[in-house]
Order: structure tokens, then sequence, then C-alpha cells
């Protein structure tokens, strides 16, 4: 009984969220965060924390995405909006 409970629940879960498969890749905010951020070109640093800290854009206090995406400039170099990198398809852009 409780394997047949668990199977329904699965199988409601993916009929309500499968449809989220077709869907494009929405880009609300990368413009302001990513494309037009300049304090993110530097890359990860100690001024970089710092200003992730100290830091709110369009009200929002995130430390820890900030300090994500430091990482991801360090790390790959550029935002994904900026210059496409493999990990982007051909839909995700900042237009």
């Amino acid at each position: 009984m409780r394997f047949v409970v668990v199977v329904a629940l699965l199988a409601l879960v993916a009929g309500v969220y499968a449809p989220v498969l077709d869907h494009d890749f929405s880009n609300f905010d990368d413009r302001t965060y990513l494309v037009e951020n300049a304090a993110l070109d530097a890359g990860l640093s100690r001024e970089g924390v710092a200003w992730a800290f100290r830091t709110s854009l369009d009200g929002n206090r995130i430390p820890l995405t900030w300090i994500s995406f430091l990482i991801d400039e360090e790390v790959h170099g550029t935002s994904c909006c900026t210059r496409p990198r493999p990990c982007c398809s051909s839909s995700r852009s900042c237009e």
C-alpha cells in the first residue's frame, strides 16, 4: 500500500511539472545582476567578497549568490549572458 502511494505521488508531481520542460529560459534580472554589474568583472577577491556582504541590488541582500557569481567569473572568466559558454544553450540570452 505504501509503495502505491509513493508511486502515485511521484506520478502526480511528474505530471504537474512536466510542462516546464518546454519553457524557455527566463531572464527577468540577468541584465541587472550579471551583464551590467561591473563589480563581478574582477572575479573572486577579498574586495569582491566584502562587496558581496555590503551591497544590495533592487532591494535584495544576497551575499552568497554574489559570491557564487564571483566564483563563476573567476572559474569561467565571463557570465553566461555576455559571452556564450558550453553550459549555455542558444535559447539562453539576455536580450
